[in-house]
């Protein structure tokens, strides 16, 4: 991924682990504080990407999720949240505040619909994965 310099490029590398298996491969004895860094940049300007270009609302979500939700399986990964500095942290905070809100913008566009849609697992869900980032 550093070799990676434009941000298209480095979200394209991270669309090839496809899968927390594929994630955990590479992550599972050791990820380094600098690429746990890089990958929630990485993350937070993909949550920015326009969609138009290079996903849709759904499959940034479940991107972001499947990275955030394997993190904590990675080796080191509590030394490394350790060092992550505000700047980080407040990136991270943004990253779950986005995935609440698409939630509750999905729920708002079924309700117009007519149709009901509950979130509350998914609300869940995204709060287990939170814990064990330093966020509040």
């Amino acid at each position: 991924m550093r070799h990676c310099k434009k941000v298209a490029d480095q979200i394209k590398y991270l669309t090839l682990f496809e899968s927390s298996d594929s994630i955990l491969k590479v992550f599972s004895i050791e990820m380094d504080a600098t690429i746990l860094s890089d990958i929630l940049k990485c993350l937070h300007s993909f949550m920015l990407f326009d969609e138009k270009i290079e996903a849709g609302e759904k499959k940034r979500r479940n991107l972001i999720v499947l990275w955030l939700s394997c993190f904590p399986k990675c080796g080191r990964f509590n030394l490394n949240v350790a060092f992550l500095d505000d700047n980080e942290k407040a990136l991270l905070r943004s990253i779950f505040d986005w995935l609440h809100q698409q939630l509750d913008l999905r729920q708002r566009e079924m309700e117009k619909e007519g149709l009901t849609l509950n979130i509350n697992d998914e609300k869940e869900m995204l709060e287990t994965i939170r814990q064990p980032y330093p966020i509040s």
